[in-house]
């Protein structure tokens, strides 16, 4: 089947469109990206023009090496760090940090847009421990303006850390007399929606700036605020609606639906002879709508979803990805329609034990191993795990993945039994560890590779008891064993005293 895409980007839940005249119910269609707003967009060239820009030598002649990610449609930087920079006379108080930023903006106006720190309206001025977090909002004739970010970090001895603006300049505002009242607002959100007379659309008195793209250029836009609500179907926005032609510059949706669920199946906790038991699967990738969301350590999994969508899940993760030798992958899909609850349940009719015990076994050991080390991130990364091998008695790590052999000549299918999976993970973790380590082989001694994931069970114990309910007692595994089919055989572990 076709593996699920991880991804770390998110749709943005603002919904701008400029000039939009017709009736739009689904407003997922349009996002802030066609509006020309979003901040997400960087390119090298642009970059690096801005960062060697007039406005940014001289900053950088004055404060020193500092860097900046600049928003190139306003032309400031969205993220600025460098040496701390000590603000003159500052007094350790809200008040008196307030004073001494606004002091700093006064000083660079080419960099701030040429805001006028008297147009900031301080948002908060909050210590935690040891930083001061100051946020400011920008007004034009004390009108806010939207999508504009004024955030400062500042140490507790008064040195500035880094701060971030997305300033769009005063000189960019239109008329700021609204032509429209509130009411006239209204109906223009009414009819513009689609709205029949039963939907309550009400609101319009506050005003606001909304930057709108055109041809290039940036402009200003005076919008009342008009709220619009809907109960069949369920339908929320905030209507902005153009203060001096009616028109309906955007719409924010504020309906938050979700599709969530959990993910677990039956595993081998102990013997492969033994009933498989319920367990959660954590780290499981599960693909919403388009949508990738990762379950957490219970299995639990949330997605935003509009309308109906499709669901779907493999056993692959984060840091495992299991497929058959033998066959088709374990595979789950579904549709769904927000809100509501899946429940992706992994059994015999779409997936076989040996897969889930693989998956289930791996992330245990993965999860363990990060608790003993948290600086190890050799292993995290989405380990290929083949199963149902073409042979029987045998398991092997080739280097990149791990490899399990099915069931035959007298040996169960390998990846369900814990001990050998536990086994040839740690083999993992000895190459990966040793090239993190900077050696370009990985571990080279045969002897020590294959002892120390043996002699590492009573570590191992700790993992066998996590996945055991307090009712159940843990597996001993610190003492001398031979592991079913003489697969693996170790002599006594000896250990000092405690």
């Amino acid at each position: 089947m076709a593996r699920l895409a991880f991804s770390s980007l998110f749709s943005l839940a603002l919904l701008l469109a400029p000039g939009l005249a017709s009736a739009v119910r689904n407003p997922s269609a349009i996002t802030e990206a066609d509006a020309g707003l979003s901040r997400a967009a960087w390119h090298a060239a642009a970059q690096t023009a801005l960062e060697h820009g007039p406005a940014w030598t001289t900053f950088r002649a004055r404060h020193g090496g500092w860097r900046a990610l600049w928003n190139e449609r306003t032309g400031t930087p969205h993220l600025a760090t460098g040496p701390a920079i000590a603000l003159p006379g500052v007094s350790l108080d809200a008040a008196g940090i307030d004073h001494a930023l606004r002091v700093f903006v006064a000083a660079s106006p080419e960099v701030f847009g040429g805001v006028s720190p008297a147009d900031l309206n301080l948002a908060r001025a909050q210590r935690v421990e040891n930083v001061w977090y100051v946020s400011y909002r920008h007004t034009i004739d004390r009108i806010p303006v939207l999508f504009e970010d004024w955030e400062f970090r500042v140490g507790a001895s008064g040195r500035l850390m880094e701060f971030g603006v997305d300033a769009h300049p005063s000189r960019s505002a239109g008329e700021a007399v609204p032509i429209l009242d509130a009411a006239a607002a209204c109906a223009a959100a009414r009819t513009a929606l689609g709205l029949d007379a039963g939907a309550r659309v009400e609101g319009g008195d506050a005003l606001a700036w909304l930057p709108v793209e055109d041809q290039g250029a940036t402009s200003l836009r005076l919008v009342r605020l008009v709220s619009a609500r809907v109960t069949t179907p369920p339908a929320s926005w905030i209507a902005l609606v153009d203060a001096r032609d009616g028109t309906l510059r955007g719409r924010h949706d504020r309906l938050r639906y979700d599709i969530e669920g959990t993910a677990q199946g039956p595993v081998h906790l102990d013997s492969p002879n033994g009933p498989p038991l319920p367990r959660p699967f954590a780290h499981e990738g599960v693909d919403v709508g388009g949508n990738t969301v990762l379950t957490d350590d219970a299995g639990v999994y949330r997605s935003p979803a509009v309308g109906t969508v499709t669901v779907t899940s493999a056993l692959l993760g984060s840091f495992c990805d299991v497929e058959r030798w033998d066959g088709p992958n374990a595979s789950f899909s579904t549709g769904a329609t927000d809100p509501s609850a899946i429940f992706i349940d992994w059994d015999d009719s779409n997936s076989q034990v040996s897969e889930r015990d693989a998956y289930y076994h791996v992330n245990l050991v993965h999860d363990h191993f990060h608790t003993l080390d948290p600086g190890f991130t050799g292993d995290d990364y989405s380990m290929p795990c083949l199963v149902n091998y073409g042979s029987t008695c045998n398991a092997f790590w080739d280097g990149i993945g791990l490899n399990f052999f099915m069931a035959g000549d007298g040996c169960p299918n390998t990846a369900t039994m814990r001990d050998v999976v536990y086994h040839e993970y740690g083999h993992s973790v000895n190459d990966n560890l040793y090239l993190q380590a900077g050696a370009p082989l990985g571990m080279t001694n045969g002897a020590l590779h294959e002892g120390w994931p043996t002699s590492a069970r009573p570590s191992f114990a700790t993992i066998l008891r996590s996945a055991w309910t307090s009712s159940v007692p843990a597996p001993c595994c610190a003492r001398s064993r031979t592991s079913i089919a003489g697969l693996k055989t170790a002599a006594p572990i000896r250990t000092r005293p405690a």
